[in-house]
């Protein structure tokens, strides 16, 4: 099953920003040494390579294996413009328990992923900004994403493969993808927002599950908005649940600027012209019909 352009609708709250699992340490970026503040630098698991703060000196970064981390990860300093601190992933997949974005002005990039572990957490602070341009990989049991009030966490790499990854925070908030997107099973409990890129779910896809998140952070997000422009969303389990558990979704799509509206009043099975949209019974947002082409009578893909 393939669907094109689409939108939903979502509210929620987080707060959990820095979560503690034993037995991970607490390691804080810090590349200019003597907890120095933000700056960029590498992440890697090379030994000379010490740009993380303990709380008494600086260390390397450690991880007993790609997918299993003994650290959870920190990056603070004073808020800049998008890309002021670039962050390498230049050597190895990076496994980290819990990673902390509280200021604004990281950009992650490199050839390797950021791998967030089994019931863990990657958390924005409220109101802040960051960048993952490298691929983002996951555990196929629950890692999570916790936007803050008002921030927005840009992923230009691909989300890969195996995970089945949550996507919460409040309506003020907005998760953009532009790569190639293939989690297992995806939980949409937050405004996302998908430009030229694509999402294609192994199994499932929910829009809205009144779900709540793994502990510590324990909150219930149950609704989410999807919106798709000129990009593609693509069931390849044939699984597409809205507003699951008493959660809340609306759907739109957009195709030649306009949204188009279900009409229940309205059953043209034909196309716009303005658009080429098949659909049934839709009109543009604005109250105008489609404009139908009577040589063609398709149905839509939905």
């Amino acid at each position: 099953m393939r669907i094109v352009p689409t939108l939903l609708v979502y509210e929620a709250f987080c707060s959990i920003f820095v979560i503690m699992r034993a037995p991970a340490a607490q390691l804080t970026w810090d590349p200019l040494g003597n907890n120095g503040g933000a700056g960029s630098g590498n992440w890697d698991t090379t030994a000379g390579n010490t740009n993380w703060w303990n709380g008494t000196t600086d260390v390397p970064w450690s991880q007993t294996s790609i997918t299993a981390s003994t650290n959870y990860a920190s990056f603070n300093g004073q808020d800049a413009a998008p890309g002021t601190y670039l962050i390498t992933n230049d050597a190895v997949q990076i496994a980290v328990t819990n990673l902390n974005i509280n200021n604004s002005g990281y950009t992650f990039s490199g050839p390797n992923p950021i791998y967030i572990g089994a019931n863990n957490f990657l958390n924005v602070a409220a109101g802040k900004t960051v960048t993952f341009n490298c691929n983002m990989s996951g555990s196929g049991t629950a890692p999570c994403w916790v936007l803050g009030a008002g921030s927005a966490l840009n992923v230009g790499g691909n989300i890969t493969s195996g995970q089945q990854l949550h996507l919460a925070g409040p309506s003020s908030s907005v998760f953009n993808l532009t790569g190639v997107n293939t989690p297992a099973i995806l939980f949409v409990q937050a405004p996302v927002v998908v430009t030229s890129g694509s999402v294609f779910p192994s199994s499932s896809f929910y829009i809205g599950y009144n779900q709540s998140l793994p502990a510590p952070n324990s909150t219930a997000y149950n609704t989410g908005s999807f919106t798709i422009s000129n990009a593609s969303l693509t069931l390849n389990g044939n699984v597409l649940i809205i507003a699951r558990g008493a959660g809340n979704a609306k759907w739109l799509q957009r195709y030649c600027g306009s949204d188009h509206r279900a009409d229940p009043g309205d059953q043209l099975r034909r196309q716009c012209r303005q658009c080429g949209h098949p659909k049934r019974g839709w009109r543009h947002a604005d109250g105008r019909k489609f404009l139908a082409d009577r040589r063609d009578q398709r149905d839509s893909v939905l």
